[in-house]
């Protein structure tokens, strides 16, 4: 009998496994011994855990499985008793990294094997370390750089600061490179023009 079976035995229902014998009286009128050997049948249990990628197909009894658990099922062994099996099943999603740089103008970046010189934004799919997708996504942004001008003009004799503090008193175009807040050259021009005297006579 399967463990999860009942049994009474010569009118005992808490029979335990063993051998059992019980007289009768025949309708001969004659002693009639009757011989019961009860057994149990363990039923089986198994188990076994499952990794799979979120994409890859798992099936349990016939069922597509797409979610992380524990799933039993329960089916008639060869004993005729009731087995179990049980799988603990982990599904991998992708592992997913994002990244930003950012270069000035002029400049470029090797990305997934490709010289890159604009904003942009970049996705690449490789087999991670568990055999599962991994997506990395990199996104580019590309900053410019600026030139600024201005224009002085002088009369003869003066003089003025430009820049960092530079004091001029001729005609010419100075310049100077700055970084800027994004890390880029910012380029002044400043072009100085002096004004010759005007000299009249009455």
């Amino acid at each position: 009998m399967c463990e999860t079976e009942a049994i009474t035995l010569f009118g005992d229902a808490s029979a335990i496994p063993g051998d059992y014998e019980e007289v009768f009286t025949a309708q001969s009128g004659c002693d009639s011994t009757n011989y019961v050997s009860y057994n149990i049948t363990i039923s089986q249990e198994t188990e076994e855990s499952v990794t799979i990628c979120s994409s890859d197909q798992f099936l349990i009894d016939g069922k597509e499985i797409t979610t992380s658990g524990e799933y039993v099922t329960t089916y008639t062994a060869m004993n005729g008793c009731d087995s179990t099996h049980t799988v603990a099943l982990e599904v991998l999603n992708p592992l997913e990294i994002e990244e930003s740089f950012a270069i000035c103008a002029g400049e470029s970046m090797l990305i997934f094997g490709e010289d890159i010189a604009e904003t942009t934004t970049l996705t690449q799919t490789f087999t991670g370390a568990s055999g599962c997708d991994s997506i990395h996504t990199i996104t580019l942004l590309v900053n410019e750089t600026y030139t600024e001008a201005e224009k002085i003009t002088l009369c003869a004799g003066e003089q003025t600061t430009i820049l960092s503090g530079v004091a001029v008193g001729e005609s010419g175009i100075f310049e100077e490179t700055f970084i800027s807040s994004l890390g880029c050259d910012s380029t002044v021009m400043v072009e100085v023009e002096m004004m010759e005297a005007i000299v009249s006579y009455n």
